[in-house]
Parts: C-alpha cells; sequence; structure tokens
C-alpha cells in the first residue's frame, strides 16, 4: 500500500491554456506590449515601450506614464492597493489609485531584473537574469537579506507570498519557500523555456506549448 509523505508535495498538474488577457474587441485600443491584471475591484493594464511604463485602468482608457523605465516583472500586494515593479536593476513600488511611483532599491550590477513580489510580512522577492533575491523594507527602501544563484527569465509569488516560483534559462522551474528571513528551495520541474503567472491564489506556468499548474498534494 503506497503511504502518502506527510510534508506536501509540490506537482505540476496540465491546465488549460493561458487565456487572451484582453478581449479581442478591445486590443485596437491599446498597444500590443501590455500586461493586465485585477487589484481590488479594478481591472488595471500596463503598457511597455523601449523606455516607459504606463499605468491605467482598463475600462477608463486613459494611460499614466510612470516614472519608471520599461517595466520587467510586477507583483501586486495582497491588498490590492500597491505593486512592486522589476525594471532594469531597479525595484519601485506604485500606489495604484495615484500612480505615485517609489523607489525602493537599485540592485547594482549583474543581470536586469525579471520579476518580482511581495514575501510575508515586510519582505520582498526579485528574480534577475543571475540571481533570485530576498529583501525586506525599512521605510521607503529595500535591503537585501539574501540571495541565490539562478538564471532567471521570471518570477511569479502566490498571493500569500509563502512561495515563489522561478523560471529560468536553464530550462527548469524551481520553486522557493519564503519567510521573512530566507529562501529555501522547494522543488525544481525541468521543462522547455517557459513563463509563470499568477492567477489569485494560483500559479501557472507555461512553455507555450502546454500550460501547467502548481499545486501542493
Amino acid at each position: 500500500m503506497a503511504v502518502r509523505s506527510k510534508k506536501p508535495a509540490l506537482v505540476a498538474i496540465e491546465a488549460p491554456p493561458k487565456p487572451a488577457a484582453i478581449p479581442k474587441d478591445d486590443r485596437a485600443r491599446f498597444p500590443a506590449n501590455e500586461y493586465v491584471f485585477v487589484a481590488g475591484r479594478r481591472t488595471f493594464m500596463l503598457a511597455f515601450a523601449a523606455s516607459k511604463t504606463s499605468l491605467g485602468w482598463l475600462d477608463a482608457g486613459a494611460l499614466q506614464t510612470l516614472d519608471i523605465p520599461r517595466y520587467q516583472g510586477i507583483g501586486i500586494h495582497p491588498d490590492g492597493t500597491r505593486a512592486l515593479f522589476a525594471a532594469n536593476r531597479t525595484v519601485c513600488e506604485v500606489v495604484l489609485a495615484t500612480g505615485v511611483v517609489t523607489k525602493l532599491i537599485d540592485l547594482g550590477g549583474g543581470w536586469d531584473a525579471c520579476g518580482c513580489g511581495y514575501g510575508p510580512g515586510e519582505t520582498a522577492v526579485v528574480a534577475t537574469g543571475d540571481r533570485v533575491v530576498l529583501l525586506r523594507r525599512e521605510g521607503d527602501t529595500l535591503v537585501e537579506l539574501q540571495q541565490l544563484p539562478v538564471h532567471g527569465s521570471g518570477l511569479s509569488v502566490y498571493r500569500d507570498g509563502t512561495l515563489a516560483v522561478c523560471t529560468t534559462y536553464k530550462h527548469q522551474v524551481i520553486a522557493f519557500t519564503i519567510t521573512d528571513t530566507a529562501l529555501t528551495q522547494r522543488a525544481v520541474f525541468r521543462c522547455k523555456t517557459a513563463t509563470s503567472y499568477a492567477v489569485d491564489d494560483r500559479i501557472f506556468v507555461t512553455d507555450y506549448t502546454k500550460t501547467f499548474e502548481l499545486v501542493n498534494v
């Protein structure tokens, strides 16, 4: 008789393909490079070009240019009022209702950031092309607590901030548990070049041919 481990395992379950971000009838109103997300009761849209990022409510049709470089990753706070942006080697936070931007940290040398998200408490996680970094909020800045060598290509974080999923350039998807003091590698999946995205309390990984949901069993 099979005995299930008491420690939950993280598995990949094949899921339906990712839906289109914007309804087809609305696409003509917006640039091709866009990202749509829901925070609170509003649906927001990011549009990004070579040198700027714009933010707006999807139902308003107007975008506000933000004082940050081209977006390369976003993490929505669980309360729906603010978001982290990873742009080049900078991590910024924007208040969604007003568009006010606070620059929190310059990651210094190395590869550009590719994804970010809120961890538990006052922590945040950022992935770059050569590392994953755990940070802690202190006032209007972030300070580094830990970094692990990872060739990141994207990052998604569960809404409760306890699990991060990092896609890599090495044909891997790596899951990390997050506490307010440390990142710990949880599982590694082999895959083709992939990207991840979060929907509410669920995380999906797609290699553009199949889509998988990462779940605890």
